[in-house]
């Protein structure tokens, strides 16, 4: 398998997490709103981040 499949999914992977992490989207989830004791805002951000990881991994990984 060529690298070029693999290099596009990491660019767009990449584009998301921007977009994902940037101003618009954050301001929606920061409300006082709590979930399990967190702050809403915190638990889309570990969410997301833990997400991307486990895409990047399965982009990676040797088939």
């Amino acid at each position: 398998m060529s690298g070029r499949p693999t290099n596009a999914r990491l660019v767009a992977l990449a584009a998301a997490a921007f977009a994902l992490f940037n101003y618009p989207l954050l301001a929606v989830f920061d409300t006082d709103a709590l979930v399990l004791g967190l702050p809403l805002v915190w638990v889309y951000v570990l969410a997301v981040w833990t997400l991307l990881i486990v895409l990047v991994g399965l982009t990676l990984r040797d088939r």
